[in-house]
């Protein structure tokens, strides 16, 4: 899929990224917040899975961040 290794998809990628490591979370932990396996998150990171957005909203929730906030920082590329 091409969309998975646009500019703003890897820019999604790099604010969960960003925000699991601020909380100090690995992927297995983020993962076991979540209730997925390891490879989920590892997928996910390495741009082979696409983000929904009920996933995107859990897993700012899981790292401790508003939904909202995560988004505007994807949005303003902060």
């Amino acid at each position: 899929m091409k969309h998975l290794h646009s500019a703003r998809h890897r820019r999604l990628v790099d604010v969960i990224v960003q925000a699991r490591e601020t909380a100090g979370l690995s992927q297995r932990a983020l993962a076991l917040k979540l209730k997925r396996s390891g490879s989920f998150v590892w997928k996910l990171e390495s741009q082979e899975h696409r983000v929904d957005v009920l996933e995107f909203i859990d897993i700012a929730r899981a790292v401790g961040v508003d939904p909202l906030e995560l988004m505007r920082r994807v949005v303003e590329g902060k």
